[in-house]
């Protein structure tokens, strides 16, 4: 990014003009236009008009008070100051105004504003080089108004055919060829204006609903087949042309439309085929062949959806107990001549959620989960992204999980389970254009969502949630989610009995990238044994690793089950609160929801226990995780187990203290002290990193299989 001179010169400006201003905020020197240069020359606007309370923002009372600016003002102080306002905002902008030295509105000045003004889209008399308000207000903000890097030509021809046709109501919105939320309501304000309604609001409601016409080939309703021709070409449908006549390439695009959006391909647009290219749901009502829901289905329930016509069940393999499908009920929806589509959703609801690391643990569980579920070789699974994410936060962390999610899947898949994304229409195109997910099950239910308005349904759409309800009655009604179907997902018809264990070249590679995290290298030969100290944040560590057949690891540890511990839990959480002396003296992170989550977990043979630990070199007691995986034997025949020993032991003056507390306070040491000590410090260590997204029951809860037990080991080791 390149210093502007210009910008650096307008931000040294409102700094030694304002600064004496107790409503100023000063601006730093940097020759770079941003929000606050931006925020900073309204400010100035607001403090030159009067504003009372001057705050950086363009609202009604701003725009209200705003002068008309034009050649030849009568020069004055004041008019001097709001030119170089005005003129400040133009170099910010990207159009010169010629000069910025006098404060002088003259012919250069007056030539920038044209440029601006045939480049926002205003033709004949309203290329005037006056700066009225609305002119102030569009540059006074951070939007484009020439084509950008990503833009499209045709897409910014229709911004600016908007613009010059309906300024009086939509104002200058961006003309960058992006098609998004402005261009979206600014087609929505065309129809209201057009239809005669008496408050255009760019709110696609019933109303501007019902004043819409019904466009067939011929038509010569010239206006709103170019709007139409507009909303097409938005949707990713060429028209050929925004000529106001609907010919042959208009009904083909069309057409296609229409079939792409599962609406009837007649060639006619009425108020269906309009909901849909301004409408992320369209029409409501419409009838789906799909459904899902978090609500187990039994007999009386799916004899309601057979009634209303839907053939494809989305059911949940992960979260609660309360919405997780279970294999009698697929075996129940599969017996009654329905298919079913998997959805993984443990949570997905808010934006920190989504990271590298949670995506390595989703994907394990998923194809843990998958194998339970007898989810036959090749299907599709649905991860879900259930909140509103900015385009931003898909680059930041939707994308990142996604990349994750498919790196495990392609390394450790034997079943060939395919990835789907659920989202909004945002989410699901990125998603999928980068290569993360082969189908998309498109959260369409929330018109308003960003990544929904102003975004073209996604071309590898399976299924489209229109509409939340409840259909039936008595011991039959349900609450569903209607689901339009495109035919690109059939979802599961069988269930498969086969389980394929993973190979114990899998298995070592698995083990090979934990090791990896204290830069240990494994070159074949299996056996290895290995201490280091680290550091968790700033909570200084030892660590203890073991990596060989079950066979050859040793016993040279004291190994407690964790459920062993509960009846100190108590004890050790009393003594960390702050109604204790020693909870005051210590400040130690707090350990809740933990006391039905713990104990070895055992999972189609592969067990993983986290024990407490005392070790006789380190003289302390540590937090030990052993994973014992059952693989393939090298040799193709029957299995061996493999196993690999981590054991933690911190270095901490306030934790040895309250080990020594515990200890000595409790009525029989051994062993359930040492076990609740164990659960102590895997509390400590994950309150430490949680800014990492741990807490000591999601530890506990994520470790429910071989894969998953590694990866959260492997998020409490990652520097």
């Amino acid at each position: 990014m390149v210093k502007d001179e210009m910008v650096l010169k307008t931000q040294r400006y409102l700094n030694s003009t304002y600064s004496n201003n107790p409503n100023w905020v000063t601006l730093d020197e940097d020759g770079f236009t941003g929000w606050n240069t931006i925020k900073g020359l309204i400010r100035a606007l607001q403090i030159e008009t009067g504003i009372s309370t001057p705050n950086g923002t363009f609202g009604p009372a701003t725009e209200e008070a705003c002068p008309t600016l034009q050649k030849n003002l009568i020069p004055s102080d004041k008019t001097q100051r709001l030119v170089y306002i005005l003129q400040g905002a133009m170099w910010c902008k990207g159009f010169s105004p010629g000069y910025f030295e006098e404060g002088i509105f003259g012919d250069e000045t007056e030539a920038g504003i044209k440029r601006f003004q045939v480049s926002a889209g205003l033709a004949g008399a309203n290329v005037n080089g006056i700066a009225n308000p609305m002119i102030f207000k569009a540059l006074l903000n951070m939007d484009a108004f020439a084509l950008v890097t990503s833009g499209d030509p045709k897409i910014r021809q229709i911004q600016q055919e908007l613009n010059r046709d309906y300024y009086k109501w939509i104002g200058l919105r961006p003309t960058d060829g992006i098609y998004g939320r402005d261009t979206c309501k600014a087609l929505i304000y065309a129809l209201q204006v057009e239809g005669g309604i008496a408050e255009p609001n760019g709110v696609f409601g019933p109303g501007t609903q019902a004043s819409l016409p019904t466009l067939a080939p011929g038509s010569k309703n010239a206006v709103y087949v170019r709007i139409m021709q507009y909303c097409l070409y938005c949707n990713t449908f060429d028209p050929t042309g925004f000529t106001g006549v609907f010919g042959n390439g208009t009904l083909a695009a069309l057409k296609e439309f229409q079939s792409f959006h599962m609406l009837t391909p007649d060639g006619y647009c009425g108020k269906q085929t309009w909901m849909s290219l301004l409408l992320s749901h369209g029409d409501r009502d419409r009838k789906g062949q799909a459904f899902d829901c978090a609500t187990p289905l039994n007999q009386a329930r799916i004899d309601t959806l057979k009634a209303h016509g839907y053939k494809y069940a989305g059911r949940y393999i992960a979260g609660g107990e309360s919405k997780r499908v279970t294999v009698p009920e697929i075996e129940l929806i599969l017996k009654n001549n329905m298919n079913w589509f998997p959805i993984f959703q443990k949570s997905g609801n808010y934006l920190s959620y989504f990271n590298s690391i949670q995506g390595n643990l989703d994907a394990t569980e998923c194809l843990i989960n998958a194998r339970e579920y007898k989810i036959p070789n090749g299907s599709t699974i649905y991860f879900a992204v259930d909140f509103d994410a900015m385009d931003g936060d898909v680059s930041t962390n939707i994308i990142p999980y996604f990349r994750a999610i498919h790196n495990t899947f392609s390394s450790n898949n034997p079943h060939n389970y395919k990835i789907g994304v659920y989202g909004a229409r945002n989410i699901c195109s990125r998603v999928s254009n980068a290569g993360y997910a082969e189908t998309s099950f498109v959260g369409d239910l929330a018109s308003g969502f960003s990544g929904n308005l102003g975004y073209p349904l996604p071309k590898n759409w399976a299924f489209d949630q229109i509409k939340e309800y409840t259909i039936g009655t008595g011991d039959g009604a349900i609450a569903i989610d209607n689901n339009l179907y495109s035919g690109r997902d059939s979802g599961i018809d069988h269930l498969s009995e086969e389980v394929i264990y993973p190979s114990r070249e899998m298995v070592l590679n698995q083990f090979k990238e934990i090791l990896s995290m204290f830069n240990i290298v494994v070159d074949g030969a299996l056996d290895c044994n290995f201490e280091k100290e680290i550091r968790i944040r700033e909570l200084p560590l030892k660590a203890k690793i073991r990596v060989a057949p079950k066979a050859l690891i040793g016993t040279g540890i004291i190994n407690l089950d964790l459920t062993n511990g509960l009846n100190l839990l108590d004890d050790v959480l009393y003594y960390l609160s702050d109604q204790n002396i020693l909870g005051q003296k210590l400040n130690l992170p707090a350990l809740t929801n933990v006391k039905n989550n713990v104990g070895s977990i055992a999972h189609d043979g592969n067990k993983v226990l986290i024990a407490g630990t005392y070790d006789n070199d380190f003289k302390q007691f540590g937090v030990k995780v052993q994973v014992e995986i059952n693989a393939a034997r090298i040799d193709g025949v029957g299995e061996e187990t493999l196993c690999m020993s981590i054991g933690l032991f911190p270095d901490d003056t306030k934790i040895q203290e309250a080990i020594k507390v515990i200890t000595e306070s409790a009525s029989d040491v051994a062993p359930y002290a040492l076990a609740a000590i164990a659960l102590l410090i895997l509390g400590l260590i994950s309150g430490e990193i949680v800014a990492g997204g741990l807490v000591i029951s999601e530890v506990i809860a994520v470790v429910s299989g071989w894969v998953g037990a590694i990866l959260q080991y492997y998020k409490l080791v990652m520097p």
